[in-house]
């Protein structure tokens, strides 16, 4: 008879954290580390973001987060910082909703009024989720008013 082992069936991470070790010396043992983690708990998920340059990490929870970083620091000899938790969460509308919302604000003299009108559906097939903004004219003439806030 042919018999296969089927893998685990390991669900996305629902917490994530930063994680930075405490100086640029021991970033070579600090990637190690992870390595090692990362091959031996298939529910760890390990990534870079791209935008900041930052080591996230993605568990099952704060208590496997804590675990990590304990096992980092008594194993590989490494104490690394996590950073604040964050919790994924993945809430998809299961019917459609269309809501109108005026916001008015006064500046000076001046009273200023913006009309928001926001529709929502469920994504068919399981997609990811979409922004699509209006095509007619008087949308896009309001687009193209708008200047986006300086930082």
């Amino acid at each position: 008879t042919n018999a296969a082992l089927v893998g685990p069936v390991v669900p996305a991470p629902v917490v994530f954290c930063s994680v930075e070790p405490p100086s640029l010396a021991e970033q070579k043992q600090f990637e190690f580390a992870l390595a090692c983690l990362g091959r031996e708990d298939p529910s760890l998920k390990i990534t870079q973001d791209m935008e900041t340059g930052q080591t996230v990490l993605g568990g099952m929870g704060e208590l496997h987060l804590e675990i990590i970083r304990d096992r980092i620091l008594s194993t590989y000899k490494v104490e690394v910082e996590l950073g604040k938790l964050q919790v994924a969460y993945r809430e998809v509308p299961d019917n459609q909703a269309r809501k109108m919302v005026n916001f008015t604000r006064s500046l000076g003299d001046k009273q200023h009024t913006v009309t928001l009108e926001v529709e929502i559906e469920p994504v068919t097939g399981g997609g990811k989720p979409k922004v699509v903004f209006a095509k007619d004219r008087e949308a896009q003439d309001s687009f193209a008013k708008l200047r986006p806030k300086q930082l």
